[in-house]
C-alpha cells in the first residue's frame, strides 16, 4: 500500500510540474503576440492615440466601416469582436485606458444583449491568457466568475488553457507562436490590396 501511496504521489507531482510547465509556456507565447486578435494587440501594445475607437459586437466588427473615418483624415480603429457582450466591451475598454490610449471619440454599439447578463465564452476565452498577469482582467473577473470558477482558473496550473481550449489551445497558442495573422486581418489586408490596385 505504501509504495502505491508513493507511485500516486509521484505521478501527481509530475502532472503538476508539466501543468506548471505548460502554463507558463502558454502564457509566455500569448505575452509576446500581437496578431491574433483584438485582446492582445492591446495587452502587448504600447498608448497609441486615435480620434475614434468603435467597440461592440459582431454589428460593430462587420458594420461599422473605419475606412470612412481614415478617408476624412481621422485615426480610427475597429476593435468590436464577435460575441462580444457588454461585459466584455467595458473590460476591453479598462485595458485601452489602462494602456494609456488616447482616444478622442468611443461609438459603443449596444444592441439587445444589453438586457442579459450573458457573456460569450469565446470572447472571454481570449482574455484568459492574461488572467494572472493583467491585474485589470483578474479583478474584472473576480466580480464576475462563480469563486470556484475564478480560483481554478487563478490557481489551478493550465486549467484555463484546457477549460477554455477551442479559442486558446494547443492550435492557436501555435499560430501565435509563428506569428501567423488570424482570418480576419488577412482579410483586411486583402481588401487594402484590392484597393491599392483598384479591382
Amino acid at each position: 500500500m505504501k509504495e502505491f501511496l508513493q507511485f500516486v504521489s509521484k505521478i501527481i507531482l509530475l502532472l503538476l510540474f508539466v501543468a506548471l510547465v505548460l502554463d507558463y509556456g502558454y502564457s509566455y507565447v500569448y505575452s509576446k503576440s500581437t496578431g491574433r486578435n483584438k485582446i492582445e494587440n492591446i495587452v502587448n501594445s504600447n498608448a497609441k492615440k486615435y480620434d475614434v475607437v468603435i467597440l461592440g459586437s459582431s454589428r460593430a466588427n462587420n458594420h461599422f466601416v473605419t475606412q470612412l473615418f481614415l478617408d476624412e483624415g481621422l485615426k480610427a480603429y475597429n476593435y468590436g469582436m464577435s460575441g462580444s457582450r457588454l461585459q466584455e466591451t467595458a473590460l476591453l475598454l479598462e485595458l485601452l485606458l489602462e494602456r494609456n490610449y488616447t482616444i478622442k471619440n468611443i461609438i459603443v454599439e449596444i444592441d439587445l444583449n444589453i438586457n442579459t447578463e450573458g457573456y460569450s465564452e469565446g470572447t472571454r476565452a481570449r482574455f484568459m491568457p492574461y488572467f494572472k498577469s493583467s491585474e485589470t482582467i483578474s479583478s474584472y473577473y473576480k466580480q464576475i466568475l462563480p469563486q470556484s470558477e475564478y480560483n481554478l482558473c487563478y490557481y489551478l496550473p493550465f486549467y484555463r488553457y484546457i477549460h477554455y481550449d477551442t479559442q486558446i489551445g494547443c492550435r492557436e497558442m501555435f499560430f501565435s507562436a509563428i506569428n501567423k495573422p488570424s482570418a480576419n486581418i488577412q482579410m483586411v489586408g486583402f481588401i487594402l490590396y484590392l484597393k491599392k490596385v483598384k479591382i
